[in-house]
């Protein structure tokens, strides 16, 4: 069996090294014949380019000296001079060179006014007409001399010989009077473009602006007027290269370049596989070295392979040993190399096994003792939300005993969790999540979730603390709390009721004493009788308005309205107890929340700032409207909060009053109000220079939502 599995990992180990070997060694080569391909094609077509550029310079050259020296002579002309005074001109200057066979001076009717042909019987002859057909295109001639530019005729091919007809204005004065024309021989041309050759398949051709050969070595190319198969794209590209398909499927590179003011265009063409030639050879000799590389490789691999496996076959028996529990001495490979420290490596961890695993029972036993002990409730379900796992504190939170293997909907309370866990994929924590249970109460837990990765895949941890009874005497300190602010603010609405009262008691009295004579002063003393039961009769009504639940969840409200409605309750206690109203509210929209929790934290903020004023002082409260929120300020002279104390102010029962004055859970309540509104508390204070406390919530743009 050991063989077999050894045998097997030598095929595995030669596999993937010849694998590795190949594909490294075919991308590799197929890397450098791309590489080397391209260079070797970029640099043959970079050699057709130069060839033609500088060809297209040495034609432009070639045509253009003689047409220098025939404006230089029509200049001369260029004044008011008689025909003799031309002619004499004409046979003096002339053109030099073979490339200028006959020149003559030509009037707008056709008429020869001067010329370099001496012979009276000549065609082109000084009084003739010019003879029908010299000039194919006569109507472009005239046309090209108006506009004071140089005319090119068409290739002009006469007893195997090629030429062209050039044609520059001659004027007297500011006027155009005839035009001097002059014979180019081409035949040097044809020769220069027929000594340029690439190859064996390669040659070289001059076309015309409308694709028709004008040089080219077949000959009949030209007298038929053949049009170049590229032409269109050739005389709309400039200089360049290309490639292309004959009729005969054959493949073409070609390098071109134009030639200036004549809209020719010079073209050297060889066939594609001799163009490349050298190329695909660079290409098979790269295939060989690869191919030589790879066959090497292998038998190299083989090689060390065979050396790998061998010390294997003493190993795998060694472990094979120790699967059994036979922990002797394994015999381990003779040569010294880390064949033999990964055996002796094997040796030293059989030993270390037994201790190892004694250590890790002991752990997992602590573990268990440490989850199981735990007061908080753990669990672990699966991600169908099933129970994989629990301690005794959850079971005890759930009043279940058999609980594990269960859906987490097997409660009342477990369904209220998964709902809750549905809904919210990727919130990992929530306090206070309040949970109706099964015997009609309300609980409130703190839970944390952890998602298990390693060695749990797809599996979730949960940690619930049952936080009902601390919050149960939370909500009762609150009510404490309420009560004595309400139970203060009772009082100061007593004091503002006692002197109506005191009108009421005195009407009464006076009423006892008048006599049934008296209607008029009875009249009067039952209207302030009336008025003062009227004025007692709102002050009650507005304290119990502002104390009593509204029984709607989370509405627009008007901040300014619940503002005023307190701050009327607490006026005159205000002034009683020395403290000056400064009163700002601001034209401010709605906020989205619940009245009672706004009721709770106006009460709870102006009385924590009258407690800060116990010898009197100033109160101001303001609204204003800031980046979206409705500010609610409220600022008192008192006596501050020392800078030691600011960071723990929102932290509950913390309280600087003496005990029994409070139980320092008003302004965290406040702040936890607060951020469930989706707003923020802001507090700035110095110690002896009072306090200022901004409430910034949401404002209510439309449709009763938050903006």
């Amino acid at each position: 069996m050991g063989a077999l599995k050894v045998h097997r990992l030598w095929v595995r180990l030669l596999g993937s090294h010849v694998l590795l070997v190949v594909i490294l060694a075919i991308a590799m080569g197929l890397l450098i014949v791309r590489t080397s391909q391209e260079v070797l094609q970029a640099a043959v077509l970079q050699g057709h380019r130069e060839v033609v550029r500088r060809t297209a310079k040495e034609i432009f050259y070639f045509i253009n000296q003689p047409v220098s020296n025939l404006r230089a002579l029509a200049l001369a002309m260029n004044v008011e001079r008689g025909d003799w005074q031309r002619q004499s001109l004409l046979s003096q200057g002339g053109l030099e060179g073979r490339a200028v066979s006959e020149i003559c001076l030509v009037d707008k009717e056709g008429s020869i006014r001067a010329t370099s042909i001496l012979d009276v019987d000549a065609a082109l002859s000084r009084g003739h007409r010019l003879p029908a057909g010299y000039l194919p295109d006569e109507e472009g001639l005239w046309r090209t001399i108006s506009k004071q530019g140089v005319y090119f005729s068409d290739l002009l091919v006469k007893e195997g010989s090629p030429s062209l007809i050039v044609g520059v204005p001659v004027k007297e004065g500011a006027r155009v009077v005839g035009a001097l024309m002059a014979r180019l021989n081409l035949y040097g041309l044809w020769e220069k473009i027929d000594q340029l050759s690439a190859g064996e398949t390669g040659h070289s051709s001059l076309i015309d602006q409308q694709g028709r050969f004008i040089a080219h070595p077949a000959r009949e190319q030209i007298y038929r007027q053949q049009v170049h198969p590229q032409a269109e794209y050739l005389l709309s590209h400039g200089t360049g290269t290309l490639e292309w398909k004959d009729e005969q499927d054959k493949e073409w590179v070609a390098g071109f370049a134009p030639v200036e003011e004549l809209n020719w265009v010079v073209v050297t063409e060889q066939q594609a596989d001799e163009a490349f030639g050298f190329a695909s050879a660079l290409q098979q000799r790269i295939y060989l070295i690869v191919g030589f590389s790879v066959v090497g490789a292998i038998l190299l691999g083989l090689l060390l392979l065979r050396t790998i496996t061998r010390p294997l076959n003493l190993l795998m028996k060694a472990v094979q040993g120790m699967q059994r529990g036979q922990l002797q001495n394994p015999t381990l490979p003779k040569r010294k190399d880390e064949l033999r420290e990964l055996g002796e490596a094997f040796v030293e961890m059989s030993q270390m096994l037994d201790a190892r695993q004694k250590e890790l029972e002991s752990s997992l036993a602590f573990e268990k003792h440490l989850i199981e002990g735990n007061p908080l409730g753990i669990a672990v379900i699966d991600g169908n939300f099933r129970i994989a796992q629990v301690n005794r504190a959850w079971t005890g939170i759930f009043h279940r005993v058999e609980l594990i293997g269960q859906p987490l909907s097997h409660t009342p309370e477990g369904a209220q969790l998964e709902t809750w866990l549905r809904e919210h994929p990727g919130q990992y924590e929530v306090n206070d999540f309040q949970i109706s249970g099964n015997r009609g109460d309300t609980r409130f837990w703190n839970l944390k979730v952890v998602e298990l990765a390693e060695g749990y895949p797809g599996k979730i941890l949960l940690v619930l603390e049952d936080k009902t009874a601390q919050r149960s005497l939370e909500l009762q300190l609150i009510r404490a709390e309420k009560l004595a602010s309400l139970g203060e603010m009772a009082a100061g609405v007593a004091h503002e009721i006692k002197n109506p009262l005191s009108i009421m008691q005195n009407a009464c009295d006076l009423l006892k004493r008048l006599g049934p004579d008296e209607k008029g002063e009875q009249e009067r003393t039952l209207q302030s009788l009336e008025r003062a039961i009227r004025r007692v009769d709102e002050r009650v009504g507005e304290l119990l308005d502002f104390a009593r639940p509204s029984g709607h969840p989370r509405e627009a409200l008007e901040v300014n309205v619940l503002v005023k409605q307190f701050l009327g309750l607490e006026r005159r206690h205000l002034e009683q107890r020395g403290i000056r109203l400064n009163e700002k509210l601001g034209s401010v929209p709605p906020v989205y929340m619940n009245r009672d929790v706004f009721k709770d934290i106006l009460l709870n903020l102006i009385t924590n700032a009258l407690g800060a004023m116990p010898e009197g002082g100033e109160l101001s409260v303001s609204t204003y409207e800031e980046a979206g929120q409705v500010v609610l300020q409220i600022r008192d002279t008192g006596v501050g909060v020392p800078a030691d104390h600011l960071p723990h102010i929102f932290d509950p029962f913390f309280s600087t009053k003496p005990p029994g004055q409070g139980t320092g859970l008003g302004l965290s309540i406040v702040h936890r109000q607060v951020r469930e509104a989706g707003g923020q508390v802001q507090v700035t204070s110095k110690e002896g220079q009072g306090a200022s406390f901004a409430i910034c919530l949401p404002a209510v743009r439309e449709k009763g939502e938050p903006s």
